[in-house]
């Protein structure tokens, strides 16, 4: 009786096995690619049904090699952006059911932002510890309290010859996107930290310009762009401007575009979208790879505030940044996209309600908060980014996979 049952299981067990297997070859078979997917719900699993639109059950397949390496880096930065903030823009976009297209990347985590000496974190601290793997003080632009500058990822991709654009709905010069080339110890030094950026040798600085009559740029605003000017920037301060110059290959470009025109004119072109394709159509024939930066402050702004349809606008154009990103490394097949935050903001609180319309939250500290933020990843080398990290350990995956040498 029990030889009967062994071989029962057994036969059970070798009929499972090819079942799985014949499966498994028929998914191969199929030419498994990056791309979208539906994935089957469980046996007998029914899909809870909202009545809000929803997105189809569709997850992004990292069909990757295990030991596959970038050539590009795509990092897309919400300033302030935690998980709360991604969940309402889900829920306000597509309910409670539905997903953002970020929400599909195939690997996700979470990442810690506290700064050097206290938990609180600001994004000059923050950015600097995802450009540099070294924690400072917040203020501080990747050097360390004593003022020791610490080379960041990017310094040393371009010493390899990689090529980089920087873009931002804030300033070019504000504390996110100046960590990755700018070593000063206070980031409101606005001089200081324009003559770095305008040093960096960054072939591509789109983002807002200022009010040139307002304080304090009345007095410095000249000097500045003029140091842009003697270090080979052309300096554009229309869209139809930018959009010339950029189509330039070889030349520096400075894009500075009317105050308010992407943080506020949503509804304008451009929007953030726009610009990453520019930057993207630009840097593509990269031969020794790229780095891009596209950050959307509004996020933070509006967590301040605690505007909720500001921050759920904002969740969204980083959406489509995120989707068109993986447009491009899905065509391109060497690029990495990568999704994160320097800090939350707001400490915000989703509390209930039945769908977007009318979801209650609170916002609970009008500044930045200890908790930790969203990390997602696609493309090759995306698996290492999974579970829990610390913010200095993304330039420190960076750097193995990118054979920076900067560390």
């Amino acid at each position: 009786m029990k030889r009967r049952l062994v071989w029962i299981l057994v036969t059970v067990g070798l009929a499972a096995a090819l079942w799985y297997g014949y499966r498994a070859y028929r998914d191969y078979a199929a030419g498994m690619r990056p791309g979208l997917y539906r994935v089957a719900e469980a046996p007998g699993e029914r899909i809870k049904v909202d009545m809000r639109p929803q997105s189809p059950p569709e997850r992004l397949v990292n069909a990757f090699a295990p030991d596959a390496r970038p050539k590009n880096l795509i990092l897309i930065i919400g300033d302030g952006f935690g998980f709360n903030q991604m969940s309402a823009a889900r829920i306000a976009l597509k309910g409670a059911n539905g997903r953002l297209f970020m929400e599909r990347f195939p690997v996700s985590g979470w990442m810690w932002t506290h700064s050097l000496e206290e938990l609180y974190t600001d994004s000059a601290a923050g950015a600097s510890a995802l450009a540099t793997g070294c924690k400072t003080r917040p203020l501080m632009l990747s050097q360390t309290p004593e003022g020791v500058p610490q080379r960041t990822f990017l310094e040393a991709g371009m010493e390899k010859g990689m090529r980089a654009a920087l873009i931002t709905t804030s300033t070019i010069f504000d504390a996110t996107p100046a960590a990755f080339v700018v070593h000063h110890k206070y980031r409101r030094d606005y001089a200081a930290v324009n003559a770095q950026l305008a040093a960096s040798g960054v072939e591509l600085l789109l983002s807002e310009g200022v009010d040139p009559e307002a304080e304090p740029w009345k007095e410095i605003w000249p000097g500045i762009l003029e140091t842009y000017r003697a270090s080979g920037y052309r300096v554009a301060q229309t869209w139809e401007e930018v959009e010339t110059a950029a189509a330039k290959p070889g030349e520096r470009l400075l894009g500075l575009l009317p105050p308010g025109s992407l943080s506020e004119e949503r509804s304008t072109s451009p929007c953030l979208e726009e610009l990453s394709t520019l930057a993207l159509e630009r840097l593509a024939d990269a031969e020794q790879g790229f780095f891009l930066l596209v950050e959307d402050e509004d996020v933070d702004t509006h967590s301040h505030k605690g505007n909720m349809d500001r921050v759920v606008a904002a969740v969204a154009a980083l959406d489509e940044v995120a989707r068109q990103a993986v447009d491009f490394a899905q065509a391109n097949g060497e690029t990495l996209v990568l999704i994160t935050a320097d800090h939350e903001t707001g400490a915000l609180v989703l509390i209930g309600g039945k769908d977007g319309a009318d979801l209650d939250y609170r916002w609970i500290h009008g500044n930045h908060s200890v908790s930790p933020v969203p990390l997602l990843a696609y493309g090759p080398g995306a698996e290492r980014f999974s579970g829990v990290l610390d913010n200095t350990d993304v330039p420190r995956i960076l750097d193995e996979l990118l054979d920076l040498g900067l560390f």
